[in-house]
């Protein structure tokens, strides 16, 4: 099948519209489960793929919030527990990590049980059972976005103690945007293989989450955005680094599983073919940060 071919396959937009329609409409929201369903499948390659990819920006990320010595931290969607033990690291203090995947969960404790404690549990549930004014540190790396953003900030502050400090990286709605859009081309081409809705909370912008912040009475002190390229050698790379970084978390269990690796081949076909000229076939992340204090006084 020459290029254009491949370019020019008939897409079922209708037939695809309406499945999506019904599906919202009828369909109970299985966001969580499909998410925990991910990561509970990649939690032993997050680190290979995710973290050690980003590190530098989560670390960068702390070094603007500059936290405390000592106290009571918390690190909200911990993953494996990078950031979490980094928090460790710098204040030596009393630091919690909380995540919804028993996976990613397991992995931390294994690789850092030693120094923080890692507990398994809904990230607004778990807040809500927290009292007041009860940490110096609150921390949250890559997972906003599965979670209704403005309700988990309004907890954040509640449990910040006075002058504690938040920090806040996340992936914009405009993440890997290129990819999403083939998923769609290809889902056209498929209708039928369409059997879920995932549904994000993703945030605009910087300013969007700045504003949620501001909202909840917690100072902005710093906040920027940027993105990082992955450079990888073909389609099957590209599309493996997309999975298993978690990018495309829940994304997998939206399509039917008859047609699952179809649909993730035709995407990595439409990948390449839009980035024929390059001699790579990128992967593009693009991400928001922003930390905080609350309560924040300026002195002169």
């Amino acid at each position: 099948m020459n290029n254009m071919n491949i370019i020019k396959k008939r897409r079922h937009w209708v037939k695809l519209g309406l499945k999506a329609l019904k599906l919202y409409i009828n369909q109970n929201d299985y966001t969580q489960n499909m998410l925990k369903t991910s990561y509970n499948i990649i939690a032993n390659s997050y680190n290979n793929y995710w973290t050690q990819k980003t590190h530098i920006l989560s670390e960068n990320m702390l070094q603007q919030l500059n936290p405390p010595k000592g106290g009571k931290s918390l690190d909200l969607t911990c993953g494996t527990g990078f950031v979490t033990n980094k928090l460790f690291e710098i204040t030596g203090g009393n630091v919690t990590g909380v995540d919804f995947s028993e996976g990613m969960i397991n992995v931390a404790k294994e690789n850092y049980g030693q120094n923080c404690r890692f507990i398994q549990y809904d990230i607004l549930d778990y807040l809500k059972k927290q009292p007041p004014s009860s940490y110096d540190v609150i921390t949250c790396a890559w997972g906003l976005g599965y979670l209704p953003s403005y309700e988990v900030i309004k907890e954040i502050s509640r449990v910040l103690r006075s002058g504690g400090k938040v920090g806040i990286i996340d992936n914009s709605m405009f993440n890997n945007w290129e990819i999403v859009f083939y998923i769609i081309m290809a889902l056209a081409e498929e209708p039928d293989a369409l059997q879920y809705l995932i549904r994000s909370h993703y945030l605009l912008t910087t300013g969007s989450l700045t504003w949620r912040m501001r909202l909840n009475g917690i100072k902005v002190i710093n906040s920027w955005k940027g993105l990082k390229i992955y450079k990888l050698s073909d389609r099957k790379k590209a599309m493996e680094q997309f999975i298993k970084s978690g990018a495309a978390a829940g994304i997998e269990q939206m399509i039917n599983e008859k047609y699952k690796e179809k649909i993730i081949n035709r995407v990595g076909e439409l990948l390449q073919k839009y980035h024929e000229t390059k001699d790579f076939v990128p992967i593009i992340h693009r991400y928001f940060a922003a930390v905080g204090v609350k309560g924040y006084i300026k002195h002169n």
